[in-house]
């Protein structure tokens, strides 16, 4: 199976404005304080320039989103999470395919929930699609819940 690979288009957009905000929030302290500088207004411009750049580059191209099936486990790289998650496809109870989230309940009464409402309806279908073919490879409990 390939490995799913997301561009979350409209997050992009709202970050890429709170970007250029920032950098506009640097240069305008930047330019109130011409006059004269403290240590203060130096480590201000600074944070304002970096938090502007972050959003604007997509926190340095880090903030895609996966979905990626090794051997035994499935990894799970979500624009919302810090980290990247490994699930193991024996600790897989269901997985439950609902309109605006995927939820992966496991054995440990622990479950993980995928957002989807930021996604574009062809990339909710490759997403559907995935989790589809994943249960079939590997036997897994799939239920959809797609009414309100």
């Amino acid at each position: 199976m390939n490995d799913l690979f997301l561009d979350n288009k409209p997050w992009s957009y709202i970050r890429f404005g709170i970007g250029i905000l920032s950098l506009l929030a640097a240069l305008a302290h930047f330019i109130a304080h011409l006059k004269g500088f403290q240590f203060i207004d130096y480590f201000i411009i600074f944070c304002f320039t970096i938090a502007g750049l972050t959003n604007m580059t997509n926190d340095f191209g880090t903030q895609k989103s996966y979905l990626s099936q090794k051997d035994t486990c499935l990894v799970i790289r979500w624009f919302n999470k810090y980290r990247s998650q490994t699930v193991y496809f024996s600790e897989i109870e269901s997985i439950s395919l609902r309109k605006t989230e995927i939820i992966i309940n496991q054995k440990n009464n622990k479950f993980i929930k995928l957002g989807l409402t930021t996604f574009r309806t062809d990339q909710k279908k490759e997403i559907y699609r995935f989790f589809i073919r994943l249960s079939e490879d590997f036997q897994l409990i799939l239920s959809r819940q797609f009414t309100s």
